[in-house]
């Protein structure tokens, strides 16, 4: 393909998979190679939450993890094209 990604501003490549899969590791280099910034989800809930997955899990159950990780996805959706490592739930989507 010639088109540039910002031609193309909200084309996403998704790695969906358990956790230690290699979602990050694989994420990272397909990204690079493909010139695009990547996103690893649980990585990126748990930088604006400050705080860990098990942590917010225990704080705030499934549903409070949920929807946070529904609103980091639909936030990096909405950017340009990306590489974005979802763990095992982040299709399911939630409300909120």
């Amino acid at each position: 393909m010639s088109a540039s990604n910002e031609e193309q501003p909200h084309n996403h490549i998704f790695l969906y998979g358990p956790s230690g899969s290699g979602k990050t590791t694989v994420g990272q280099l397909l990204a690079q190679q493909l010139g695009l910034p990547f996103l690893d989800l649980d990585l990126e809930i748990e930088r604006q939450a400050h705080s860990s997955i098990p942590a917010i899990f225990n704080i705030e159950g499934e549903t409070g993890f949920r929807k946070r990780e529904s609103r980091v996805f639909r936030g990096a959706i909405t950017q340009r094209g990306s590489g974005l490592a979802l763990g095992g739930g982040g299709l399911l989507g939630s409300e909120g």
